[in-house]
């Protein structure tokens, strides 16, 4: 028998396919809120220097990354 993860008293809303952004669409995100300097070269980083070291390492993990931009949303 499966116990409950969730207690019963707690709301659960769970999102739908249109709401939230994909990882692609976080990494957009993430580049429009923290833009690249003048002189950064982008051709070898997919986030610039300007985005934390924490999300940054979270870039090769699509679903940490989806996470993240559900929260953005």
């Amino acid at each position: 028998m499966l116990k409950n993860i969730l207690p019963s008293n707690c709301l659960w809303t769970s999102l739908r396919s249109v709401e939230g952004f994909s990882c692609d669409q976080t990494i957009e995100q993430l580049i429009a809120l923290f833009p690249p300097g003048e002189d950064e070269d982008m051709d070898d980083n997919i986030l610039p220097s300007s985005v934390p070291e924490s999300i940054r390492e979270m870039v090769p993990y699509p679903k940490a990354m989806e996470a993240l931009g559900n929260m953005i949303w």
